[in-house]
């Protein structure tokens, strides 16, 4: 499964970003939400907590995938899985065909 969005640890303080030098220590690293349908790039500032990441991207309107966005909630559910894929598709047993956002899928399973 190829992960659109990724939840990552990196070094930096609140809106920035960068690799983590010899001397960092652990409190020097936030969480920052990716992209990785190109080449990945970041698409949030570096938060200090998870809950301060999805509050961010929740409030932003940051992408889920398309043109759709997430909740808090659902931001909060993807990031503790780590990642989600663009999109989830799935049919029914009455045959019904749903597009989901995969950030959308973290908090209410595939197959809901």
């Amino acid at each position: 499964m190829y992960l659109d969005h990724k939840a990552r640890r990196t070094f930096g303080t609140e809106g920035t970003f960068g690799a983590k030098p010899k001397w960092a220590k652990e409190e020097d690293f936030g969480w920052q939400m990716w992209e990785e349908v190109s080449e990945g790039s970041p698409i949030s500032p570096v938060c200090q907590s998870p809950e301060e990441l999805a509050r961010w991207l929740a409030d932003n309107g940051a992408s889920a995938g398309g043109n759709s966005t997430a909740t808090y909630e659902q931001w909060l559910a993807m990031i503790a899985q780590g990642g989600a894929p663009s999109l989830i598709v799935s049919r029914s047993q009455d045959g019904a065909v749903s597009v989901r956002s995969g950030v959308e899928a973290a908090i209410e399973g595939p197959e809901s």
